[in-house]
């Protein structure tokens, strides 16, 4: 009767200009931005219906369907198999999915295009090269090149936002530049990089040169000043460095707990035909270098 109480004779009003329109019902959904809201759509998604053949990656709201095979179009029918069993329990439960923005991307080097297509509610969905999960930018090839250029992007946004406190000619004292930075920069380049840390030289070389570039501006660095000197004097690590034992401590913390991230931690290890490391394969160089 509380969770009934809570979730029934619920209206809403739109206000444009001080002017409300008329009370309408909410009829579906949970309060948004309340406590209990989080929780209640979770009990509610917690039966997503399981497919043999594939996995399913939820959070929240955000649902990831994946499948891996040898064949690409048998990845593909088993993924069409879960689509068909999500369309009914959808139905079931009156949620509404968002067609247009359901995607499918093959992550394979092989160039050839797949035979079958894929279909919801009688809509085909679309291939594509890259795609947007929980803030990662994930492409085809898992070599995070399209995430870099993201962040990339962003760092520039926010360094032209905060370029009036962190330039050369700022009154802003050196030590608040550097927190400015640790606080306000860094974190959009290091977001989740445990999973994108196997990404290739080019890239933590740009990555790198973003660090560069603030780090200059906050002390107004002569272009005689290395670049190894500054982060030397400012006992700042390179990125890589930072990049790395980040991911070491993420994925040997998570073998050490009894959780679900545990079995993220289980890869096989680079096979020898792989062009790309993968993320725990880090681990491994290091270990071998300090034995």
């Amino acid at each position: 009767k509380f969770v009934s109480s809570y979730l029934r004779k619920r209206t809403f009003t739109v206000n444009v200009q001080n002017s409300f329109s008329t009370e309408r019902r909410i009829v579906e959904g949970v309060p948004q931005g309340s406590i209990l809201g989080p929780i209640l759509f979770l009990i509610y998604m917690n039966d997503l219906p399981k497919h043999a053949d594939t996995n399913i990656a939820l959070f929240a709201d955000d649902t990831a369907i994946y499948a891996s095979s040898w064949c690409k179009d048998k990845a593909l029918k088993s993924i069409q198999g879960h689509i068909h069993m999500l369309e009914e329990y959808y139905i079931k439960w009156k949620i509404k999915i968002n067609v247009d923005k359901t995607e499918i991307m093959i992550l394979s080097h092989k160039i050839a295009a797949p035979k079958t297509s894929v279909y919801m509610y009688n809509h085909q969905l679309q291939f594509t090269k890259k795609v947007k999960y929980l803030g990662l930018i994930l492409d085809n090839k898992l070599s995070w090149s399209e995430h870099v250029k993201t962040i990339i992007k962003k760092v520039n946004a926010a360094i032209s936002i905060l370029y009036p406190l962190i330039c050369r000619n700022s009154y802003v004292s050196t030590y608040n530049k550097l927190t400015i930075y640790k606080m306000c920069i860094k974190p959009i380049i290091m977001y989740a990089n445990p999973i994108w840390s196997n990404t290739c030289k080019s890239n933590y070389v740009k990555l790198q040169n973003l660090q560069n570039k603030c780090l200059r501006m906050a002390v107004n660095a002569s272009p005689q000043t290395t670049n190894n000197e500054l982060h030397s004097l400012l006992k700042i690590n390179n990125l890589k460095d930072d990049i790395v034992m980040q991911t070491k401590n993420f994925y040997m913390e998570k073998l050490e707990n009894i959780n679900i991230l545990k079995n993220i931690c289980n890869i096989r290890a680079k096979h020898p035909w792989a062009k790309y490391k993968l993320p725990q394969q880090i681990i491994i160089d290091i270990n071998s270098q300090w034995d």
